[in-house]
């Protein structure tokens, strides 16, 4: 149980106890709590992944001190939050990809809806996390007061829980997903083993490349027709669990609206800060014009307008042009 509540908020970030509930319905509450307690924080009264599970070195404290913001509002200002951790820019894109939605003059918004049920029915273990979140500020606001010198730079990303498998595209989850978009997803008894894993990674890349966006149906549906017509030592040639199949695609692909994905980094930092930015976008509109990327670049990155070549690639990838408008692809 443990290692399935581990697996669940490292792939998710964010969850809502009754969501973790429904995925891990085998464990009785109070075993369960006992689980997510030692692999997340209560956060807006949901349960986020601790920092260090998911990042490393100086961006674990400024992931920290991001947490207690939303603690305090639903809404963040980046300014706001760089200017206090001194994060560098494409590094605080990531934190607050992983935790929030863009809303464009406004700030970044809390993903996932306040669970006010939650903190009703288990007071005793909210009253516990009051308690851990007053000791872990007092050493967010001591760590940052003595590294106030020093910035987080992209140097401070590592291999989470040691699993370097899982790493491509993180951290950046992703994220900047709605958990009531997706529907409930379980945790597989048994993880893949790595081969199988990047085999299945090299398939969702090779789709991501090819279409830009890709539905999860779309997917499963090519990987059926893979499996069908697998050659004797193909890997994936065995009927994979779906929870698994959605497991990589999230450590593989960003989540944008309803069940479409993109590619979640092209490893290239001066390409995908410009990504993050319109795929922030989609997450909560169907279509944008240059202007509204360009407003989004000066409030997010802090820089005038998106490069021209950069907007075509990243426009041409994500969307179809319809008049001076772009509408996200349909995923198929």
């Amino acid at each position: 149980s443990h290692e399935q509540v581990k697996t669940l908020m490292y792939h998710v970030h964010v969850m809502q106890f009754r969501r973790i509930r429904e995925i891990l319905p085998e464990l009785e509450d109070e075993e369960l709590l006992r689980a997510i307690e030692e692999e997340a924080v209560l956060v807006q009264g949901c349960w986020v992944v601790k920092s260090e599970l998911v990042w490393s070195g100086s961006a674990i404290t400024a992931r920290d001190f991001l947490l207690t913001m939303f603690r305090s509002s639903r809404l963040v200002k980046r300014k706001i939050f760089q200017d206090a951790t001194s994060v560098a820019p494409d590094i605080a894109a990531r934190l607050l990809g992983q935790l929030a939605i863009l809303r464009p003059g406004e700030g970044w918004e809390w993903k996932v809806p306040t669970d006010q049920a939650f903190a009703m029915a288990h007071p005793d273990c909210v009253a516990r996390q009051e308690v851990l979140w007053e000791e872990r500020t007092a050493r967010i606001m001591d760590s940052l007061t003595r590294s106030s010198a020093t910035s987080v730079t992209s140097t401070s990303l590592a291999f989470p829980s040691g699993n370097p498998s899982a790493i491509t595209g993180m951290p950046g989850s992703v994220h900047a997903v709605s958990m009531d978009l997706e529907p409930a997803r379980a945790v597989p008894s048994a993880p893949l083993t790595p081969e199988v894993e990047r085999c299945l990674t090299t398939f969702l890349l090779e789709n991501f490349r090819l279409h830009g966006v890709c539905s999860f149906g779309y997917l499963e549906r090519k990987l059926a027709e893979r499996q069908r017509e697998a050659r004797p030592g193909d890997l994936l040639v065995s009927n994979l669990p779906t929870d698994a199949f959605r497991a990589v695609l999230e450590t593989t692909a960003r989540h944008v609206s309803n069940d479409l994905y993109v590619q979640r980094s092209l490893n290239n930092p001066d390409m995908d800060k410009y990504r993050d930015v319109v795929a922030g976008l989609f997450a909560s509109r169907l279509s944008v014009k240059r202007a509204d990327i360009n407003q989004a670049v000066r409030t997010e990155l802090g820089e005038q307008e998106i490069p021209p070549n950069s907007y075509l690639r990243i426009m041409r990838e994500f969307a179809m042009s319809r008049g001076s408008q772009w509408v996200l692809k349909g995923g198929e």
